[in-house]
């Protein structure tokens, strides 16, 4: 989710695979920089949006983005299908799927992201891609109503 200038890991799975991938709850990642990142970026109001597209954005790989424009364009892109890939744009040999969980007003609350090596079938990235889709809709469907008062 996001916090302060960054996202903040809240929880995490380790993969089962050889060569799995971990992250740790309190890992932070750049605002700007993978799956996760863009989606709550894309949730964000017009107005903090802009604030945070007028600061700089730093390049960690040759597929960061760093001109305020194109990460636009793809934030744009982004709201409008639902979910965000990262193609390396963190660290170079890692990919990642990421979908928004919202609230049960619809608001985007946190957003599920899972990490995969560079160089995987299209057909393995397509089933990650459905899957973190469905299981972001799923937490979102099991979280407690919105407290009134």
């Amino acid at each position: 989710m996001i916090d302060g200038d960054g996202i903040l890991v809240i929880a995490a799975i380790d993969g089962q695979r050889e060569y799995a991938l971990t992250m740790v709850p309190g890992q932070r990642q750049p605002m700007h920089a993978g799956a996760a990142s863009k989606v709550l970026m894309a949730s964000m109001t017009a107005q903090k949006l802009a604030e945070r597209l007028g600061l700089p954005l730093p390049r960690y790989t040759s597929r960061t983005f760093t001109n305020a424009k194109k990460l636009a364009a793809e934030l744009a892109r982004i709201r409008k299908q639902g979910w965000a890939q990262d193609r390396g744009e963190y660290s170079p040999s890692v990919q990642a799927y990421a979908a928004p969980i919202r609230d049960r007003g619809g608001k985007v609350i946190a957003a599920l992201s899972v990490p995969f090596l560079a160089g995987a079938s299209t057909a393995h990235m397509e089933d990650v891609r459905r899957k973190t889709i469905a299981f972001a809709n799923a937490i979102a469907a099991d979280l407690p109503p919105a407290r009134s008062g």
